[in-house]
């Protein structure tokens, strides 16, 4: 599952244009997320893919914004016989998340900020430590890619906290730069290391350090890189 975040205006911000304008930015942004391919081949395969939640909103309530965000979608979206689209309501998403996450497995989950910040912090937690989030910052030129979650200042120095999110940011923009071998191998060596458990950090269940975590991952990325 991707969860995707497009920096719109949304009522996270003051509105500053005419019904018409933002109907005109939201259709011109959204070509860009859901059609243009200067987006979807970094998803890792998904290009295909489900709008599992065109609209993460509540566009019945709010239609002067989200009912715009949800109108704007559809008209992206129906051009294109590949994508699937299916709306569902921001309260309803939060509660199937956790009920039954599965069935959001090759999709990508598309909203506006304010939501969005709300949904995957949510799903962070389903996947079971946010140290495992990683993400991207996608422009029309360059990417920036980082961890999702933030320094954490109270483990500074403990050398305690997991390194997975940084690691696998770094991978993914190996990718993105056309080194996607590169990309497989990292995201490979650290599946292993976390499914085998034995140098995995505390929010995980284990008791390894920082350092110890990004050595072992490193020694087995560097092995499947010289085959």
């Amino acid at each position: 599952m991707s969860v995707l975040e497009r920096q719109l205006k949304d009522c996270t911000a003051v509105w500053k244009f005419k019904y018409q304008m933002m109907q005109l930015l939201l259709y011109v942004r959204l070509q860009e997320v859901v059609v243009e391919d200067s987006f979807y081949p970094h998803l890792n395969g998904l290009k295909n893919i489900i709008l599992k939640n065109g609209c993460d909103n509540k566009a019945k309530y709010t239609q002067k914004t989200d009912g715009i965000f949800w109108d704007e979608t559809q008209n992206c979206v129906k051009e294109h016989n590949d994508m699937n689209l299916e709306e569902i309501y921001i309260d309803n998403m939060a509660q199937q998340l956790v009920v039954n996450p599965e069935q959001f497995n090759n999709s990508v989950i598309l909203s506006t900020n304010l939501f969005m910040d709300i949904i995957s912090e949510l799903a962070s937690g389903i996947v079971g430590s946010i140290g495992l989030i990683y993400s991207a910052n996608m422009g029309d030129s360059y990417a920036m890619f980082e961890a999702a979650h933030g320094s954490a200042p109270s483990f500074k120095g403990q050398n305690k906290v997991n390194p997975t999110a940084t690691i696998l940011a770094g991978a993914w923009m190996a990718e993105y730069l056309g080194e996607s071998h590169i990309r497989e191998a990292i995201f490979s060596a650290t599946e292993h290391v976390i499914n085998e458990g034995k140098t995995i950090t505390f929010d995980i269940g284990g008791n390894a350090s920082t350092s110890q975590m990004v050595d072992a991952i490193t020694i087995l990325a560097k092995e499947k890189l010289r085959k």
